[in-house]
C-alpha cells in the first residue's frame, strides 16, 4: 500500500496535568460565549484554502505554488495540528514556539494544481468532510471520557491516544489535500498506533 504523505505523530506524554484541563475547558466556554466553536473555525480554514490556492496558482501557476506556498500552508496546518492535539489532551504542550518538541507533522508535497482543481477541491473534499464529522462524534465522546480521567489518575490509556490520533491525522491528510499541497486523497486508519510513515519527497 502506498504511503501517504501526510505524517502525524504526537508522544503520549506519561502524565497530563489537571491544570491544563480547567485551561482547555475555559478556553472553549469562553470562545462559545463569543458564539465561535473550533468546528466553525475549521470550516472557515476548509472555505479559504481553495481560494488561497487558487489565487496563488493563477499567479505563480502550479508547480511554483507547492514549492513556494506548499511550505508557507503547512507551517499553517502544523499550528493548527498543534492546536486540535492539545485540545485533545494528545499533548499537555500548547502551541508554542516548543510545540514541535513533541508534535511531529510531515508533509511531502506534490502534484500541479491548477485555480480550477484547487476550487475543485470543494467538491472533492466534501466526502472525507463527511466522514470527519462522523468520527468526530466518537472523538468528542471521547474527549469528555479522558477529561475525567486526567482529572482522576492524570493518564489517558494508549487506545484513546491513537483514536484520536487517528481522527487529527485524518484532518490534517483534509486540509493538506483541500489546500493543493499534496494530490493524495486523505485516508482513515483507526487501527495502528503508527501515523508517522516516511517517504521521498523531502518533507516540507
Amino acid at each position: 500500500m502506498a504511503v501517504h504523505p501526510v505524517s502525524l505523530m504526537v508522544a503520549q506524554p506519561a502524565r497530563l496535568t489537571r491544570a491544563d484541563v480547567g485551561i482547555r475547558v475555559l478556553f472553549l466556554v469562553l470562545v462559545g460565549l463569543c458564539g465561535l466553536s473550533v468546528g466553525g473555525a475549521f470550516m472557515l480554514l476548509f472555505l479559504a484554502l481553495p481560494v488561497f490556492a487558487a489565487v496563488q496558482t493563477s499567479a505563480l501557476g502550479g508547480g511554483a505554488y507547492v514549492t513556494q506556498e506548499g511550505p508557507r500552508v503547512v507551517k499553517l496546518l502544523r499550528w493548527v495540528v498543534a492546536a486540535l492535539a492539545y485540545l485533545l489532551q494528545l499533548t499537555d504542550r500548547p502551541p508554542d514556539e516548543h510545540y514541535a518538541e513533541n508534535i511531529t507533522l510531515e508533509v511531502k508535497p506534490g502534484g500541479v494544481p491548477t485555480p480550477s482543481s484547487a476550487l475543485l477541491r470543494w467538491a472533492q473534499s466534501v466526502p472525507a468532510l463527511l466522514i470527519l464529522c462522523v468520527i468526530s462524534v466518537p472523538a468528542a465522546a471521547l474527549w469528555v471520557m479522558s477529561l475525567v480521567l486526567v482529572l482522576w489518575s492524570q493518564k489517558v490509556p494508549p487506545w484513546l491516544h491513537r483514536f484520536q490520533l487517528a481522527v487529527l491525522s485524518y484532518a490534517a491528510m483534509l486540509l493538506a489535500y483541500h489546500g493543493s499541497v499534496v494530490d493524495a486523497y486523505a485516508t482513515l486508519d483507526l487501527g495502528t498506533s503508527d501515523h508517522g510513515h516516511h517517504a521521498d519527497p523531502q518533507p516540507v
